[in-house]
């Protein structure tokens, strides 16, 4: 039909009248054909934009499980050492447990320093530890958190950590019964201690087990307190460090010494 023919060829809709005047009065089957012709097939503009951000946003969850499924799992760390310390999370403000685990190692203690987030692997492998010498865990922050959860796990099997030592802890649990000696250093921030990421907090225990030692730098152990002490600075403090250094040397026996000769 060369009325329709030319209807349809147009881009944008006709007024009434005008396709009156291309079509006639010609019947209704035509006049309907033509109003389908001009039904508009492209979503409006928003539901284009959003079926956008859907087809990206999918494809984003599509390469992250692509990602996903090619990483290996984490090999569990060793479960023979003496210390085990944990930095805070992401290691944030960690370097000071990276010293620390050197302050130990020169001592000959056998220390190993681990990220936050491998945390969940170390408390794997310190299920199958013989218990044939004394464990001290180590944490800072979020990491001092793990090191009391840590505990929990290994209490539900029987084994014991000898000396559990906490540096500004930030969202802990009770400590549990299987902790023979606990002690907590933290700073007090006032208001500031509302937010987690900056502050320290006190240490609790469950039922039966041993109260933990808290050391407020702020109020009863100012000798320990810089001028710059905050969660940022407190992992790094050359005081901590040497009472935390005598704290763990009184509980384990140097194993080696740097020349590899045993004492």
């Amino acid at each position: 039909m060369k009325g329709s023919a030319a209807v349809a060829s147009d881009s944008v809709p006709v007024p009434l009248p005008v396709l009156r005047e291309r079509l006639g009065e010609g019947d209704s089957n035509c006049w309907r054909s033509v109003q389908i012709k001009f039904t508009p097939t492209q979503p409006p503009p928003a539901y284009r934009e959003r079926g956008r951000r859907l087809f990206f946003l999918s494809l984003i969850v599509l390469l992250l499980g692509v990602v996903g499924c090619g990483a290996k799992a984490q090999p569990l760390p060793r479960d023979d050492a003496q210390v085990y310390l944990l930095r805070g999370y992401r290691d944030w403000y960690s370097t000071g447990i990276n010293d620390l685990g050197r302050q130990l190692q020169h001592r000959g203690i056998d220390s190993v320093v681990l990220p936050q987030k491998n945390s969940g692997e170390l408390g794997e492998a310190l299920l199958g530890r013989d218990g044939s010498q004394p464990l001290v865990l180590v944490g800072f922050s979020y990491g001092a958190d793990d090191v009391i959860r840590i505990a929990r796990r290994m209490a539900k099997v029987g084994k014991p950590v000898d000396l559990l030592i906490t540096i500004d802890p930030v969202t802990p649990p009770r400590l549990p019964a299987n902790v023979r000696a606990c002690v907590n250093y933290y700073q007090s921030n006032g208001v500031a201690d509302a937010l987690p990421w900056l502050r320290g907090v006190r240490l609790s225990a469950d039922r039966g087990a041993v109260a933990p030692i808290n050391h407020n730098l702020r109020n009863d152990r100012k000798d320990l307190l810089q001028p710059d002490t905050s969660h940022a600075t407190i992992a790094g403090h050359a005081k901590l460090h040497d009472e935390i250094v005598q704290r763990v040397v009184g509980v384990v026996a140097p194993v080696s010494t740097l020349s590899g000769s045993k004492p």
